[in-house]
């Protein structure tokens, strides 16, 4: 890393990993530049990230670029505005036909009142488009779609916190990698939940969650429990058990997401 000025950092790496895996090894090589530049407003970051993968059993190369790039603007005391982009794509020697494309982007806000603290408002868009490579062994189907979600809480006491959540998503999925026909793929979502701040740094969190997808024209619903505890004014870490099989973000489609879970919240 170098500080160039009091406001911009620069930043470059290089790695070289040895990948061992069930059908063969694999050497990585992978290089990376990047920016940081912060103000009393402002936050920007963007990275770039050059990566091959040589299989030593055919001598063949897997080559990737990868960038992420990110901007936080507080525009006012109560008022945040926040963006991502990530970008990929994949080139195999093995097959030119077989490249792989992801991208994401979000763009947000945060508000929180600074004449009434005690409301939390968050809201976010997310484009998300995703094509494997053939030869991944979890399967996941080729999609591209628009995801919208708003949440709100509010501090009703000292001890007591509600909110709400509900996300849609607009999009469509594929089953066969890069061909085949698109077919509709929306969801809605809608979570009630309550917090209660019961001893000292200590919360006790409860969640009803609603899960409805268009495609399979059916729902899920069902019950979240947890307990957190504050580390600071900004953090707090916890833990549960989600008693559905699906959580609360819509870019994940992997429906088995019940049991156990570890958290980690920043809040500001």
């Amino acid at each position: 890393d170098y500080d160039l000025t009091d406001q911009w950092r620069l930043s470059a790496s290089i790695q070289t990993n040895d990948v061992d895996l069930s059908n063969g090894d694999i050497d990585r090589r992978a290089a990376t530049i990047g920016a940081k530049f912060i103000n009393k407003t402002v936050k920007l970051g963007s990275e770039l990230e050059y990566r091959v993968d040589d299989d030593k059993s055919t001598n063949l190369d897997n080559t990737q670029w990868v960038t992420s790039n990110t901007i936080e603007w507080q525009k006012s005391e109560s008022l945040r505005l926040l963006g991502k982009i990530d970008l990929s794509t994949t080139h195999s020697d093995l097959n030119k036909n077989d490249e792989a494309k992801y991208a994401e982007i979000d763009l947000g806000f945060a508000y929180r009142p600074a004449f009434d603290d005690r409301w939390n408002i968050l809201g976010k868009y997310t484009y998300l488009y995703d094509l494997g490579t053939s030869g991944q062994e979890d399967f996941r189907p080729d999609e591209r779609s628009h995801i919208l979600s708003l949440e709100g809480l509010y501090d009703l006491n000292q001890k007591w916190e509600l909110g709400a959540k509900y996300a849609h998503r607009e999009g469509d999925v594929r089953l066969t990698r890069g061909s085949d026909e698109w077919f509709e793929s929306g969801a809605h979502l809608a979570v009630i939940r309550t917090r209660y701040h019961f001893i000292k740094k200590w919360d006790a969190l409860m969640e009803y969650r609603w899960l409805e997808s268009e495609s399979e024209d059916d729902d899920k619903k069902g019950f979240l429990i947890g307990g957190y505890r504050h580390i600071g004014n900004n953090f707090k870490v916890g833990m549960g058990y989600n008693f559905t099989d699906f959580d609360d973000d819509l870019t994940n489609r992997d429906y088995e997401s019940d049991g156990w879970f570890f958290d980690v919240v920043g809040k500001y």
